[in-house]
């Protein structure tokens, strides 16, 4: 042992001592110690055996807790460096994506209009695979949460099968939607998070259907423990072998090299799927015949239900009726851009300075706080500030704790790539009054400045 370990032995008026080590991954990490003192009784080899498997003990609840603190360590570390990624990709995301939109608003002829669409689309479908690859580093972490609340079931079913038509219909495939029988009109779930489900299922199920046709047969167990809503997405697709079926729920596979070639993707999808739905304590089963099609079959429970069972009316559910086009929205207020992007800010200031509004600009949290105090002097104010969150020198959440403390009083809307759930509440504890993620949407930009602008 170490002098201090003999210093003491030797204090305690030590009569017979015996000495085990603790050894930790094939290093000794520390050494156990039974002694006798003024009893005079001597330790036998029994004792040392004692010893020896107290230590043995010791050592493995020493070596646990220090892989648990590891572990701990290393998903804090995964989490943060998640965050940095998601900012990373999505703010340049932005840029292209805006960009693009602005373009397309100006007098361009046909083919620049043809081009820009191409822009577009292939930045919406890099921005899927982002989302896909965040969102299971995400569940991976223990960092992704579902939400539980009451809804509509043929809410989610009209809008999925709304959108799925369209991208049917550019494959020249048959969408429908059937009810198996009567459903609930309301169900107790996390909507987003099985609208994410069902769009995954339906999205590979056309992706994956050359002719033919795909379903969505909706259906309510009320016998199942506990009582469950079924959706079934069948297609005459390419079908998978057997072989294949059970590597389908594993991250970044999709059967073979072939497919991805061919079909593109993460493979992640079915993953996330799968683990969406276990969290809600439901399941995805699948059945196939290759060369004949696959049904994907999701059992979700439904919770507490009211208002049914009833039917839901087949007509009304294939397509609500067009909403009429907004009016063009009109700002009369001063708003103050953060960003540490340059693009980044002039496209938001682009946007916002077509409804009216009176645009300032400010690269980072020290350049805001400066901004607001000098205005301050002269008895002017910013109505509100759009504030990006993860900039360098001061970020945004401790920028909107600086104001909040100085006084400032009006909206701060935060900016920021979502990486994590929890951002919005750690947004909102740090004194932003709304949230917007990015790629910054310009409808949604514009109708949350219009909701927080003075009367």
């Amino acid at each position: 042992g170490s002098e201090e370990h003999e210093q003491v032995i030797r204090q305690v008026g030590t009569r017979s001592f015996v000495v085990a080590p603790l050894k930790g991954r094939g290093a000794t990490i520390g050494v156990l110690t039974l002694l006798t003192a003024k009893s005079g009784r001597r330790l036998r080899e029994s004792d040392l055996k004692v010893a020896e498997e107290l230590a043995r003990r010791a050592s493995i609840a020493i070596d646990n807790a220090r892989l648990y603190a590891a572990a701990q360590q290393a998903n804090r570390a995964k989490s943060d460096f998640l965050a940095n990624m998601s900012h990373e990709i999505r703010t340049p995301m932005t840029a292209v994506l805006g960009y693009a939109d602005l373009l397309a608003a100006t007098d361009v002829d046909a083919e620049q209009r043809k081009f820009i669409e191409i822009i577009k689309r292939n930045g919406d479908y890099l921005l899927e695979l982002i989302n896909d690859i965040l969102d299971i580093s995400k569940i991976e972490a223990g960092k992704f949460d579902v939400a539980v609340e009451r809804f509509q079931l043929s809410h989610i079913v009209a809008d999925l099968e709304s959108t799925m038509r369209i991208r049917a219909q550019a494959k020249q495939l048959d969408f429908e939607v059937r009810y198996a029988g009567e459903v609930p009109a309301v169900i107790e779930s996390d909507p987003k998070r099985l609208r994410q489900i069902l769009v995954n299922l339906a999205g590979n199920a056309i992706k994956f259907t050359e002719r033919g046709r795909v379903e969505l047969a909706v259906d309510y167990l009320p016998d199942a423990d506990p009582p469950a809503v079924q959706f079934a997405v069948s297609d005459t697709g390419i079908g998978i072998d057997p072989q294949q079926v059970d590597q389908l729920f594993e991250a970044f596979s999709q059967g073979d090299a072939s497919v991805t070639r061919k079909f593109g993707g993460t493979g992640l999808g079915l993953t996330i799927s799968q683990r969406l739905a276990e969290r809600r304590g439901g399941k995805i089963t699948v059945e196939s015949t290759p060369g004949q099609g696959s049904t994907f079959t999701c059992t979700i429970p439904a919770g507490t239900t009211s208002d049914g069972p009833v039917i839901p009316d087949q007509a009304a559910t294939v397509a609500a009726p067009a909403a009429p086009p907004p009016a063009e929205t009109r700002l009369d207020c001063r708003i103050l851009v953060v960003d540490d992007r340059r693009d980044v800010r002039f496209l938001t200031e682009q946007i916002l300075t077509k409804t009216g509004a009176a645009v300032d600009l400010a690269e980072d949290g020290l350049d805001a706080i400066h901004l607001i105090q000098e205005g301050a002097e002269r008895g002017q104010t910013w109505d509100m500030i759009f504030l990006d969150m993860q900039m360098p020198r001061l970020d945004g959440y401790q920028t909107a704790m600086r104001l909040r403390k100085a006084g400032y009083e009006n909206p701060i809307i935060a900016l920021t790539a979502d990486a994590m759930e929890g951002d919005m509440e750690f947004c909102l504890r740090c004194g932003c009054d709304a949230y917007l993620s990015k790629p910054i949407d310009a409808e949604q930009l514009i109708e949350t400045a219009a909701r927080h602008a003075p009367s």
